[in-house]
């Protein structure tokens, strides 16, 4: 595996908000501030002058390159900065102050904001406390930031670079302190309760009897940290006069902590603790390491070569490396009454080299070692296999799993410790347990990886989630029952590539970490036990590669995230594509298989979202201001939600725009496929939503839920089906909007209201070219259930076959308002309304150019439309064949019937209970509204053709009208408007033929009412040219395109010629009236020019065309001379007329 950086997430928010409220701070307090410089040509030519001007919040600017020789006392708030490069004896340069080898270099009062950078201080020498920097003496408390400062060549008694007082807080970056010397505690520094923290800092090269790199001490009850980060390091330290103690730190009752591959090594003691000494202190390290520390071989109390814990001390190190310390006893870790913890921990080469107990780890008097997935390895001098890894007293305690300890000659000197699922050398009684050379891959060069026919792979049932490089765990290989590996590395091979790349990388996580923007990531086959976090970048994701990443393969690559916590995909701020992919097994409160989170684009190419469980969006969460687009039969299927949206929980927008695949067969409470919040969108276009299930026992939106402010667009022959549900089978609705255009909602059921579709609180639902089919309710609403002033739009749209055990077969409506136009309803039941169905104090319907037929009360009351209250209008509407009940009956509304047919239904047509039904121009066959008479329909019955025949009483009855019928005819096609849903109409069909048929194509054909337009189109093939159109062997046109009125059935007839190289102009005429010329061939496209001579006594009137085989004649020109271009043969006539004198033409006009 590659080596990762490994983040303590905790830690990096601290530092941040630490150093931006120590800028805060200062910035306030430099309201006003000014700046003040010193150098050779400026006001203050010496440090002190400056700072004895300066006001607090100030800062003092020191000459770049300049060394000034002065001691420091800072005893107001300050930025004191050097490298100024704005004098004229000034260079960009770190600016140097010298402490002239007396006192401290720089003295820093109690409970100030100081700012020191590019700065070198240098040559102090306190006989007391911070040679280079003295801070905080006293009462204590402050903070001060160092940025860009060396520290080095100074001596104390205390802190030779560097002493912090009590509770007073130092922030270092880019910090080095090196090459000081302390004649007590604390060479680099001495922390007196005070706190520190390096960002890419180095203590080094110090020295002191005792904490040569930082001693550190709880003093009057006050706070005491050590923080490193960002590859910071203490190294090459030594504290070895008299009985020296921690090389490299030494912390009593205080805390250290290390992440980001910070590391302490190479640092020496004369007694214990040569890297770290540990007084009822606590050490963290999140991915960093210790290693090449020693304690001196003369002394016989010198234990610890890496750590010294004693005194009830916590050691917690995960992703750490303990490698090639030194101690008389204990080399790795000495542990005196405190507890250790290792996770994902390297303890390897380290050497107890002359008691030869606990080369690795010593545990003594009460102390415990816990953890699991580490690899104690050949712990003995030059890695030699006689050492012994283990050494535990019989006071002490072991609990250990999923861990390699191999190549000492003790593995752990004590049996019956809690060992289990570990390959422990020579043996050791616990469960799970093994001893099998674990086939560590170099260990001669301290590789303590392991080879894949290692026998440590897929072992333990259980195990952390990630391994020593940060890289998740488990990589399954053989048994899916046992997935983790022992030892601190999860062993991997390379199967994911870049950019077409070979195979490099073992996991997704470690090539997503090393891809740029634009990368395409390429997955082999196969199945990835991972959770996968991306942020801040734009990556392409691919499976189903090869075995070489660089070909497809044939089947989807597998993202599992079964042995994790949280989403598969967990996006950020990021353009993703997951292609080829099946995305499984996450558990998330949000997006158990793909989280999307602000400010993201995602697509779904080809990749499936499955098995997945969660709170919200088990499949698919999507936050606000991101989108997610499905293509290529991705789908999200079989997820499980524990309160909404099975498949998807939209604040976001979700488009899916695939025929193949969707959003089907989830579940959860409320939306089963899809939740759709506020801001949410979801958009099928096409898509399609099924089989899901709301399966809360009050469970809404089987399908769809979309709660207030959702919106959701259902399109291009989309489909939503056979969902399940108590209320909304298909969707729900809570004062949200859904637009319905060309899709299909149909087999979809609810217990009890809206089989389809349940509107409450204010819900809009518009549907143009929308069907709804098949659907059943147990309560009311076969199709739809308004409820809470509502409004449901229809127009276009088709509903048949819906079903209710209650009210409305298609639609149910209390208090809703109700548009409908150009729809047909037929063979949908209900109780009462076997259509609709509406009720309530002031609920509305108007209903116009529709069509109810064949629908079922089974109470006989309305057989095709109830309405129990409110306002119900109709206009033009034919109901007709309804069953069990009146076509339309009502009671306690006020009703108003325009222009409309109620005919042979069972109970009759307009039928009133109470309230009032006024009505205008109607045909009624109870006679209540209009007329008792036949409007006499082509083909009732079985054929269930409901147009007009010709000889009905309903043509041309009513005065007034709508603009088109329900097959969008316009009316009036007579003199007056018909009655009804449809407007009779005489359609004439109009044929269009090519001759010969390869000479070019022919638009314009198809079917017109009468007196409509018709345009033909001619357009002539390569190598011919258009002659004419003809109707009946008569031309009517010379042009390609021809208007005509429809009048009758035709054919119309284009004519086209072949190019040839010449053509014959025949010319003609009546040679006693004139002479002409012209005649004869021409070459293809050549200029032809015929010219007309009258008689004496004659006129020129015209030339005219003719064509053999066809009637008739085409005037192509008044004028006596004629150009045009040859593309075809052609016959012309002179036509000549007399000359009339003025005289007989007044003769002539006056008869």
């Amino acid at each position: 595996m590659n080596t990762v950086n490994i983040t303590v997430r905790w830690l990096k928010p601290f530092l941040i908000v630490f150093m931006m409220a120590a800028i805060i701070i200062f910035a306030d307090n430099k309201s006003g501030a000014t700046d003040l410089t010193v150098c050779n040509s400026c006001t203050y030519k010496t440090i002190e002058s400056a700072i004895g001007a300066a006001s607090p919040g100030d800062t003092v600017l020191l000459a770049g390159g300049a060394t000034f020789n002065e001691n420091i006392n800072i005893t107001k708030d300050l930025t004191l900065q050097g490298g100024y490069a704005g004098c004229p004896d000034c260079i960009r340069a770190r600016s140097t102050i010298n402490g002239g080898g007396t006192g401290s270099v720089v003295t820093v009062s109690s409970d100030l904001v100081t700012l020191l950078s590019n700065l070198i201080l240098t040559n102090g020498n306190s006989y007391m406390e911070g040679g280079g920097i003295l801070m905080s003496y006293g009462s204590g408390g402050g903070t001060m930031s160092l940025i860009n400062v060396d520290i080095h060549g100074n001596t104390s008694q205390w802190g030779g670079g560097l002493w912090v007082g009590l509770d007073a807080s130092v922030i270092m970056e880019k910090v080095n302190i090196y090459n000081n010397t302390a004649s007590a505690f604390g060479g680099g520094v001495r922390l007196y309760g005070g706190n520190i923290t390096l960002i890419d800092s180095n203590i080094y090269n110090n020295a002191a009897p005792k904490g040569a790199g930082v001693y550190a001490t709880l003093e009057s009850g006050s706070a005491l940290s050590l923080h490193m980060t960002s590859n910071s390091s203490i190294y090459q330290n030594n504290a070895v006069t008299g009985d020296g103690q921690g090389g490299g730190i030494y912390m009593s009752q205080g805390e250290i902590s290390m992440t980001d591959s910070s590391q302490i090594y190479s640092n020496n003691s004369s007694s214990s603790g040569g890297g770290v000494y540990l007084d009822n202190g606590s050490l963290l390290v999140r991915n960093g390491s210790i290693h090449d520390n020693a304690t001196s071989v003369s002394l016989s109390g010198n234990y610890g070569g890496g750590i010294f814990a004693t005194g009830n001390s916590s050691v917690d190190l995960r992703q750490t490396l303990i490698q090639g310390n030194r101690a008389r006893n204990g080399g790795g870790i000495y542990a005196n009454q405190s507890n250790i913890v290792l996770y994902n921990v390297f303890v390897t080469g380290n050497n107890a080299f002359i008691s030869n107990t606990g080369d690795g780890v010593r545990l003594i008097n009460g102390a415990s070692l816990t953890g699991s997935h580490n690899t104690f390895a050949h712990n003995d001098n030059e890695l030699a296999t006689t050492g012994r890894a283990i050494d535990v007293d019989d006071s002490s305690i072991i609990t250990l799993s999923n861990s390699i300890i191999w190549g000492h000659s003790i593995s752990i000197n004590d049996s019956g410790h809690n060992v289990t699922c570990s390959d422990i050398e020579r043996g050791y009684t616990g469960t799970g347990n093994i001893d099998m050379n674990p086939q560590f891959v170099n260990p001669a060069d301290s590789d303590f990886r392991v080879q894949a026919i290692s026998p440590v792979i897929d072992r333990c049932a259980t195990g952390e989630v990630l391994d020593f490089e940060k890289e998740p765990r488990p990589i399954v290989h053989v048994h899916e029952s046992t997935p983790y590996d022992m030892g601190a590395d999860e062993f991997s091979i390379p199967r994911v590539g870049i950019n077409g790349g070979a195979c490099v990388y073992g996991t997704l996580t470690t090539a997503i970490s090393a891809a740029e923007d634009g990368d395409t990531i390429q997955m082999a086959e196969g199945t990835y036990y991972e959770a996968i976090k991306i942020m801040d970048k734009d990556i392409i994701i691919a499976g189903g590669y090869d075995s070489t990443c660089a070909m497809p393969g044939s089947n989807n690559s597998t993202v599992n995230a079964i042995y994790h916590s949280g989403s598969v995909f967990n996006i950020l701020r990021s353009t993703v594509t997951l292609r080829n992919l099946e995305i499984t097994r996450g558990n998330a409160v949000e997006g158990g298989g793909v989280k999307v989170d602000t400010g993201s684009d995602v697509t779904l190419d080809n990749s499936h979202i499955l098995l997945n469980t969660g709170s919200h969006g088990a499949g698919l969460y999507v936050n606000f201001n991101s989108i997610t687009t499905l293509i290529n039969g991705a789908s999200i299927e079989y997820n499980t939600a524990t309160v909404a949206g099975g498949g998807a929980y939209l604040s976001g927008q979700l488009v899916v725009n695939t025929w193949l695949g969707g959003i089907n067969y989830n579940s959860a409470p409320n939306g089963g496929g899809v939740s759709i919040l506020q801001g949410g969108s979801l958009l099928l276009d096409p898509g399609h939503v099924k089989y899901n299930a709301a399966t809360a026992a009050n469970g809404c939106g089987g399908g769809i839920n979309i709660l207030t402010g959702g919106v959701s667009a259902i399109k291009s022959s989309s489909n939503v089906l056979r969902n399940t549900a108590y209320n909304g089978a298909a969707i729900c609705m809570d004062n949200s909007h859904v637009y319905l255009d060309n899709a299909h909602i149909h087999n979809n059921e609810a217990s009890n209201n809206g089989g389809a579709v349940y509107m409450t609180n204010d819900s809009f639902l518009n549907s143009s070219y929308g069907y709804l089919f098949q659907n059943i309710s147990g309560s009311n609403g076969g199709a739809v259930f308004l409820n809470g002033n509502s409004y449901l739009s229809l127009s276009r749209s088709i509903w048949y076959d819906n079903h209710s055990d209650g009210y409305g077969g298609a639609i149910y409506s209390n208090e809703g308002t109700i548009d409908i136009n150009y729809s047909k309803f037929f063979n949908n039941m209900a109780n009462r309304g076997g259509a609709i169905f509406q009720t309530g104090a002031a609920p509305s319907a108007d209903v116009s150019n529709s069509l109810f037929y064949s629908n079922t009360s089974t109470s006989g009351f309305g057989g095709g439309i109830r309405s129990e209250g409110g306002l119900f209008s109709m206009t033009h509407v034919t109901l007709t064949e309804n069953i069990n009940g009146a076509g339309y009956s009502q009671v306690n509304t006020n009703g108003n019937v325009i222009n409309s047919i109620a005919w042979g239904n069972d109970g009759g047509g307009f039928w009133k209970s109470t309230g009032s039904l006024d009505g205008t121009c109607n045909i009624d066959q109870s006679g209540v509204v209009g007329q008792n008479i036949d409007p006499m329909f082509v083909a009732p019955g079985v054929t269930r053709d409901y147009h007009l025949r010709s000889d009905s009483p309903a043509i041309d009855a009513c005065a007034t009208g709508l603009a088109y019928d329900l097959d969008e005819v316009p009316r009036p096609m007579l003199n007056s408007y018909d009655m009804g849903a449809y407007e009779y109409y005489i359609v004439y069909n109009v044929a269009t033929a090519a001759s010969p048929s390869e000479g070019g194509t022919v638009s314009g054909s198809g079917t017109y009412y009468s007196g409509a337009n018709v345009t033909v189109n001619a357009t002539p093939a390569s190598g011919y040219v258009f002659i004419n159109w003809s109707k009946g062997g008569s031309v009517v046109s010379l042009n390609h395109s021809y208007s005509f009125s429809a009048t009758a059935d035709v054919t119309m007839q284009a004519n086209f010629s072949q190019v040839q190289s010449h053509y014959l102009i025949t010319v003609s005429g009546n040679t006693n009236h004139g002479a002409f010329s012209g005649e004869g061939s021409y070459s293809h496209g050549s200029i032809t020019t015929l010219t007309a001579y009258p008689n004496a006594g004659y006129a020129f009137s015209h030339w005219v065309e003719t064509w053999d085989g066809y009637e008739g004649s085409f005037i192509v020109s008044t004028d006596e001379t004629y150009t045009f271009t040859a593309d075809s043969a052609r016959y012309l006539k002179a036509v000549f007329r007399p000359k009339v004198s003025p005289g007989v033409m007044m003769l002539l006009l006056g008869e």
